[in-house]
Parts: C-alpha cells; sequence; structure tokens
C-alpha cells in the first residue's frame, strides 16, 4: 500500500485566555465563514497563507480585547503550524 503525504506550512490563530490553555480555533468557532464548507466534511483550522494576513486578522479582533490591570483578558496571535495530508495508496 502506498502513502503519499503533502505537506504545507501556514499560520493559525491561537486563541489565549488565563482561565484555559491556548487554543488553535477554526472558522466555525469564531463565525468566520469566507471558506467553502460541505457537509460531512470537519471544518479546518483558521488557516491564512502569510503572517500579515494573519496578524492583520488578529489586529482587528483584538481590539474587542478588554484590559485589566493593564493586561489583556484574552487575545488572538498568529502562530505557524504544518498541515500533513496522507494519501493511502489504491
Amino acid at each position: 500500500m502506498k502513502i503519499k503525504r503533502h505537506v504545507r506550512y501556514a499560520w493559525g490563530i491561537e486563541y489565549i485566555e488565563a482561565s484555559c490553555d491556548p487554543l488553535l480555533i477554526d472558522p466555525e468557532w469564531c463565525g468566520y465563514y469566507e471558506t467553502v464548507t460541505f457537509r460531512g466534511i470537519s471544518s479546518q483550522y483558521l488557516l491564512f497563507e502569510t503572517r500579515a494576513e494573519a496578524r492583520a486578522w488578529c489586529s482587528d479582533k483584538n481590539k474587542d480585547s478588554k484590559r485589566i490591570g493593564g493586561k489583556r483578558s484574552w487575545y488572538f496571535r498568529p502562530v505557524k503550524v504544518r498541515e500533513t495530508i496522507e494519501i493511502i495508496g489504491r
């Protein structure tokens, strides 16, 4: 059986809040539906091709974060991710 791997690097968005572990978010989590979705397929993580695009998205969303004692209660930050797809032979 053949296994063929495709690897791509992209920029994901991580949600940071003091009360929980960091979370890599998906489009459904944040109501961001610019990607095409199909029935029966799980949604992927919210990914951007460039760091600049991811930073711009984070900057826009972080405007709503409240500061408590000089620190933000929550925020988004870009993180580099590696997506691997394996095609198992025919």
